[in-house]
C-alpha cells in the first residue's frame, strides 16, 4: 500500500505530496484548492499502484526539452525561488516576492515554465491594472516581480526562460506624498505623545518606516556629544559592490526624542513600541497612521510621506543631493531626484532666485545706460559751451 500524505506549502499556498522516484525524493503539486487537491492525491495513488503515472514532465523533476533546454513545474519554481529568497534577501523582501509571486500563481494555475507565453503575461499584466491599480502605475509592480522571478530561474539554469520580450510597462512620475507645514500640526496635535514621538523622529531623520519601526538601541552610536544612526543592513546594502552602512546624524530635536524613549522603555531592544509594549508591525503602523489622518481631517498618506517631507524639506534648503542621497540610503542620485523633480516648493524658489539675478543684471545694465546717457549729455553741453565761447571770442577781436 502506497502512503501519501497531503501537504500545505506556506510560501506558494499550493498543496503538495512527497514520493520516491528513481532514489530521488520528489513533489508532486496539485493547486491552492484543497477539495481539488484531495482528488488529485487519491487518483494519483490509484494510478502508481496501476504503473500509469507517467514520471517526466507532469512531475515536478527538471526536465529537459527537445531541443535542450530546461524545463520544471511553476509551482517547483516558485518553491525554489522563495526559499532562496527567504535565505539572500531581506525578511520585507521576501514577504513583498511572496505576494506577488503567488498572485501570479494563482493567475496562471498549474502549468509548465514552458507552457507560458506572452499572451499569458500581457492577460495577468491587464487583469492586475484593472483589479490592483490604485494610480496610473497600478499593476506594474506585478509585472516587475514576475519577471525578476523567471530571470531567476533562468540565471540558476534551473529552467528556460520563455518569455523574450515582456509587456512594456507604462510608467508615470509618483505623486510626491510630503505634508506641509499645517498638515504636521494637526497630525502632531492628534495623537498621543509615544507616536508623536515617533512621527516626529521619522520626520526629523527620514528613516524609512521599517527602519523606524524595527529601530533598536543597537543602532544608535554616540560619538562623544553627538548621536547618529548607523544602520549596516538596510534595504540598498545589497545593490552595490561593496556596501556601506547608512550613517543618519541626529539633530538635538531627535536626540531628545531619542533619550526620553530610552528612558521610558529602557529594557526593550526596540526604541518606539506599541501601547501594548511590542515592536510595531507594517500593517498596525500603517493602519494606525491613517486613522490618524482621517482624524485630523487630511488626505490619506502612508507612512511614507514622513520620508518624503523630510526628503523635500531638505531640498527646500538647498541641500547638495548627494548628501541628501546618502543621508536617504539611496544609491544612485536618480532616486533622490524623484523627491526634488516633483517639489513645486523648491523650484519656485530655484526660478525666484534667477529672476532676482537676471533682474539684477537688468537694473545694473540699465544704470550703466543712464550714467552713460548722462555723461554723453554732459559732454555734449560742455562742448556747446565751448563752441559759444570761441565764437564770441572771434566776433570781439
Amino acid at each position: 500500500m502506497i502512503k501519501l500524505q497531503l501537504k500545505y506549502d506556506r510560501e506558494t499556498k499550493q498543496y503538495f505530496t512527497r514520493f520516491q522516484h528513481k532514489n530521488r525524493r520528489e513533489r508532486k503539486w496539485f493547486g491552492s484548492n484543497r477539495k481539488v487537491a484531495l482528488d488529485d492525491l487519491q487518483q494519483f495513488k490509484d494510478d502508481l499502484l496501476k504503473g500509469k503515472v507517467p514520471l517526466t514532465a507532469e512531475l515536478t523533476t527538471q526536465v529537459f526539452t527537445a531541443d535542450g533546454g530546461k524545463d520544471m513545474r511553476i509551482e517547483k519554481l516558485a518553491h525554489e525561488h522563495l526559499t532562496w529568497v527567504e535565505a539572500n534577501r531581506s525578511e520585507s523582501t521576501y514577504q513583498i516576492r511572496k505576494h506577488y509571486v503567488n498572485a501570479f500563481l494563482k493567475h496562471t494555475g498549474s502549468c509548465m515554465v514552458s507552457s507560458l507565453t506572452r499572451k499569458i503575461i500581457e492577460n495577468y499584466y491587464t487583469w492586475a491594472k484593472l483589479h490592483h491599480s490604485k494610480s496610473r502605475n497600478g499593476g506594474n509592480e506585478y509585472l516587475r516581480h514576475v519577471k525578476a522571478f523567471l530571470r531567476w530561474g533562468e540565471e540558476m539554469e534551473l529552467c528556460n526562460n520563455p518569455i523574450k520580450r515582456f509587456p512594456p510597462m507604462s510608467v508615470f512620475p509618483s505623486e510626491t506624498k510630503r505634508f506641509t507645514d499645517e498638515e504636521i500640526k494637526m497630525l502632531l496635535t492628534n495623537t498621543a505623545n509615544d507616536f508623536r514621538d515617533m512621527l516626529m523622529f521619522g520626520l526629523l531623520t527620514g528613516l524609512r518606516p521599517q527602519e523606524l519601526r524595527t529601530l533598536e538601541k543597537q543602532h544608535i552610536h554616540n560619538t562623544g556629544d553627538d548621536y547618529c544612526i548607523v544602520i549596516e543592513n538596510h534595504k540598498t546594502a545589497g545593490r552595490t559592490r561593496n556596501p556601506l552602512p547608512r550613517s543618519v546624524p541626529l539633530s538635538r530635536q531627535a536626540e531628545q526624542i531619542l533619550i526620553r524613549r530610552l528612558h521610558i522603555k529602557s529594557k526593550s531592544e526596540i526604541i518606539f513600541l506599541n501601547a501594548d509594549g511590542m515592536p510595531y508591525t507594517a500593517r498596525a503602523f500603517r493602519k494606525r497612521f491613517e486613522r490618524l489622518c482621517q482624524r485630523s481631517g487630511i488626505r490619506v498618506r502612508p507612512p511614507y510621506a514622513l520620508r518624503h517631507t523630510f526628503a523635500t524639506g531638505m531640498a527646500e534648503n538647498k541641500t547638495n543631493p548627494s548628501i541628501l542621497g546618502h543621508l536617504m540610503g539611496h544609491t544612485t542620485t536618480r532616486t533622490t531626484q524623484r523627491y526634488i523633480a516633483n517639489n513645486s516648493e523648491y523650484h519656485r524658489q530655484m526660478l525666484e532666485e534667477l529672476a532676482e539675478r537676471f533682474v539684477d543684471i537688468a537694473n545694473e545694465q540699465s544704470s550703466q545706460k543712464v550714467a552713460s546717457k548722462v555723461a554723453s549729455n554732459s559732454k555734449s553741453k560742455n562742448e556747446e559751451v565751448q563752441g559759444d565761447c570761441v565764437n564770441a571770442c572771434r566776433k570781439a577781436g
